[in-house]
This record gives C-alpha cells, structure tokens and sequence, in this order.
C-alpha cells in the first residue's frame, strides 16, 4: 500500500523549471520557456540526460553554446552537434510532460504593455515578469487538466488573468 500512495502522490508534485533568454539591451525580444513534469518523470529524464552528457563528454548544455560550437562544444562538427541535439530533444519528449514558451518583442512590450493605462495601486510586471505569468498560466492550465478536481488550482489561475 505505501508504494501506491508514494505513486499517486508522485504524480501530484509537479515541477517547472524555467530560463529566459534575450536580456541582454540590444535583444529586440525576450523569451522565457522551459519544462514541466512530475516527480517521476524528472527522475528519468534526469538518468537519461546526466547519461547523455556523459557519454558526450559535457559536464553541462547551453543552447547558445551548442548552436555555435563554443566552449565544450569547440571544435565539434555541426553533424556531431545536431547529433547531440537530436539525442537531447529525444529523450525531452520521451520523459517530460509539457513544454511552455513566453516570448515578448521589446517594441511590443513599450508601445503595447507599457503604454496602456494603469488601474490605481497596480504595478505593471517587467518584461521577465510579463514572460514568467505567461509561462506559470500555461503550467497551471496543464496542471488543471492533469488535476481537474482541484479547486486550488483553478482559482489560482484565475487570480492570474
């Protein structure tokens, strides 16, 4: 019995983890995205991945690093790193859940967000604020489809909006 309860309740501790990108002055956009997946699920993506980075000779991955062949990527050819690349993206979709993606275009952003008016008392987010409520609304809609019968869930969300 304890092993069922572990189970169940595994699957109900659900687990984002995010990064952004872009936020640097001259980016004209900024993004934020990253992926979501249960406590069970992070366990086999994390052997699989820790397994790949090894067998690869990588200590860690950056995306900026691996599209254009710096640092531990240097001196790997293209096909080697979209090799890597193909390997990686394989084993995202076999053990986790959900990925989300929140980009805002800087322009955008001022002219659209920035300038609209502004109810008393309430504080406009940054961009990285902006970007990090889009992605929390797309894991708490996941999270509400995987959990329906949470009323927690939902009236969080609905405080999002």
């Amino acid at each position: 019995m304890p092993e069922r309860f572990r189970l169940e309740s595994d699957r109900m501790i659900w687990t984002a983890y995010l990064d952004e990108s872009g936020t640097h002055d001259d980016s004209p956009i900024m993004l934020m995205g990253g992926f979501l997946a249960n406590t069970e699920q992070w366990k086999r993506f994390n052997k699989k991945w820790f397994a790949l980075l090894k067998t690869s000779g990588l200590s860690y991955c950056h995306g900026t690093e691996l599209a254009h062949g710096t640092k531990q990527f240097k001196g790997w050819p293209p096909s080697k790193r979209k090799a890597f690349q193909d390997e990686a993206n394989l084993i995202i979709l076999a053990h986790l859940e959900l990925s989300v993606t929140a980009v805002v275009r800087k322009d955008d952003y001022d002219a659209i967000y920035k300038a609209a008016p502004n109810p008393k008392k309430l504080r406009k987010d940054t961009k990285f604020g902006l970007l990090f409520r889009g992605c929390l609304w797309a894991v708490l809609g996941a999270a509400e489809f995987f959990a329906p019968s949470s009323k927690t869930l939902g009236s969080g969300r609905d405080r999002l909006g």
